[in-house]
């Protein structure tokens, strides 16, 4: 039983932030500021859990394996109206790279977060289990993908599969860091790609074991901090909503879904 689309609406709704995001204008932040995060426990877990069986049915339904391929390759093809603009048609040739890791993503478990230090410095963090020929495709393909972009990647593919490397845009200054830490994938891209990396890093040297705090309790969670996108976006933090959380988790037959709204300020009492 595949349910590979299980995910489509978290990676969505990650690109649509990030598209977005790139056009927001400029304000004084100077350090990082979480924008939101995600986690996914993958379709490999969720088929041998119990609950969803409606979905399960559905996702795995022949008829959904032309629209689940449609979707992954919008999805890969997104990335490149980010870097170009909205209208920028991607190449084949980057979402053919991209759409087997997209795939990853949907199969496997993941957690992501994107902090932002300023409007035109959006930076996105991933962390992704996988088993080892699936790290050697990952390895691969996104130095292909980078160098496909004109960025220097250090070092080159030609140097071997290295556990570590980057790639550096000399137009647009982002940087993108792979490191591999164990059975984990860890990957940022940005204009300030080391921060959080290199903390996940630094965990790992120290022993312990990358984990999301949400995965004990949901198969899928999305948590937005809707504060600091008004803040950049040029609103009023303090009269916007402060942050919000949905996460879903099989029950029965169907998905039991719930979501938590935090507001800036303390509602009034009269309503």
């Amino acid at each position: 039983m595949k349910l590979q689309p299980l995910s489509f609406i978290k990676i969505s709704l990650v690109f649509s932030m990030l598209v977005g995001l790139s056009a927001a204008r400029a304000n004084d932040a100077a350090s990082p500021t979480l924008l939101g995060s995600w986690h996914c426990q993958g379709a490999a877990i969720i088929r041998s859990e119990e609950g969803g069986e409606a979905l399960k049915r559905i996702l795995s339904a022949k008829e959904t394996a032309p629209i689940r391929d449609l979707v992954i390759a919008k999805l890969a093809g997104a990335p490149d109206q980010l870097f170009y603009g909205l209208g920028a048609q991607a190449l084949d040739t980057r979402v053919k790279l991209l759409s087997p890791i997209i795939s990853d993503m949907i199969e496997h478990v993941s957690y992501g977060e994107i902090h932002a230090t300023a409007a035109s410095a959006i930076n996105l963090s991933l962390a992704v289990k996988l088993p080892a020929d699936r790290q050697s495709n990952w390895n691969i393909n996104l130095r292909r993908y980078a160098a496909s972009l004109g960025w220097e990647v250090s070092p080159p593919l030609s140097q071997g599969l290295t556990s570590e490397w980057d790639a550096t845009s000399q137009n647009s200054g982002f940087l993108m860091r792979y490191i591999k830490k164990d059975d984990w994938l860890l990957i940022s891209v940005g204009s300030d790609a080391l921060t959080q990396i290199l903390d996940w890093s630094r965990d790992f040297n120290n022993g312990a074991v990358f984990h999301s705090p949400q995965t004990t309790d949901s198969w899928w969670s999305l948590h937005v901090k809707l504060d600091t996108l008004s803040q950049l976006f040029g609103g009023d933090a303090e009269k916007s909503l402060k942050s919000i959380t949905l996460k879903s988790i099989g029950d029965g037959e169907y998905l039991r879904s719930r979501g938590q709204i935090q507001f800036s300020q303390a509602m009034d009492d009269s309503i």
